[in-house]
């Protein structure tokens, strides 16, 4: 762990200057502001101007992200808190510790239910997420690969500083190993399935058990950017694991991790809108 920290700041108006914008969409899928399509942050980046530009130009423009990463400033970091501050404003005192803890620039999310604070730090661990807390629905921390959404509702208007030693406090405390042990997965080993199933469920869950493309999609894995195309693809191998079993194959896309990792809109487009799946599963059957 680092024991003190170097002094280096960089005020807001100074990152604008840098090369580490981008623009987003509504569904928060980023934008490159020169031609309004859809782009990969670890290939490109654009100076604020830019993006600015871009947000006035392109209609399917949301709004403007800064991207994590190393700079020649140092190594940008952020930590988002989501969803602890209430409907009355009033940010939940965890949270409001934490950030005394960091002091570093902090701007409210653009729900204003959450917040968002940059730092320059290293996150030494993989891990990245914490949704087992009771006083926010999940606290992340990023230094790279990522962009936060900039929406410049200050809380803390200071610059962003050098705080390793507050990250590495804040890994202790909220991102250590043993806080995110793996539940023991269901319906994963074959030789424990029950007799008193259907063939065509026993088949699914061997089929989920092995290693394989059902395997990889039913734990997370997703090989587009499109979450339509990931649905269609989970689909096809679940209809071909059940010989075709509509009920357990939308019975096991629902109850799968995979579904799990889905954002709350992408759920609710599954489960609320009625025609979602069966168009998915019909086109899996073509």
């Amino acid at each position: 762990m680092t024991n003190k920290n170097k002094d280096v700041v960089i005020s807001l108006e100074e990152l604008k200057r840098e090369k580490c914008f981008v623009c987003y969409d509504k569904d928060k899928r980023p934008i490159n502001p020169k031609t309004g399509r859809y782009t990969s942050i670890k290939e490109n980046s654009w100076r604020y101007g830019e993006v600015v530009e871009g947000a006035h130009r392109y209609s399917n423009v949301t709004g403007i992200g800064v991207i994590l990463g190393e700079y020649s400033f140092g190594n940008l970091c952020g930590l988002d808190i989501d969803n602890c501050i209430d409907e009355f404003g009033v940010m939940n005192t965890t949270a409001q510790e934490i950030l005394n803890q960091i002091d570093s620039y902090a701007e409210y999310s653009p729900s204003r239910k959450g917040i968002h604070c940059l730092f320059l730090a290293t996150k030494q661990t993989k891990i990245c997420k914490n949704n087992k807390l009771d006083w926010c629905k999940c606290l992340e921390l990023y230094d790279k690969d990522r962009y936060f959404t900039l929406t410049e509702n200050l809380i803390i208007d200071k610059p962003i500083t050098q705080k390793q030693y507050e990250c590495d406090l804040l890994i202790d405390k909220y991102f250590c190993a043993e806080q995110h042990k793996p539940k023991p997965k269901k319906y994963m080993d074959y030789r424990v399935i029950s007799d008193n199933i259907s063939e065509d469920e026993k088949l699914l869950l061997r089929g989920i058990a092995q290693k394989g493309q059902l395997h990889d999609i039913w734990n997370g894995a997703r090989k587009s950017k499109d979450e339509s195309s990931n649905d269609l693809a989970f689909m096809n191998s679940l209809r071909f694991f059940s010989n075709g079993n509509i009920a357990l194959m939308k019975e096991y896309f629902i109850k799968s991790p995979y579904f799990a990792q889905k954002d709350d809109q992408h759920k609710r487009k599954c489960t609320e809108r009625s025609d979602y799946l069966d168009r998915t599963i019909a086109k899996s059957f073509e």
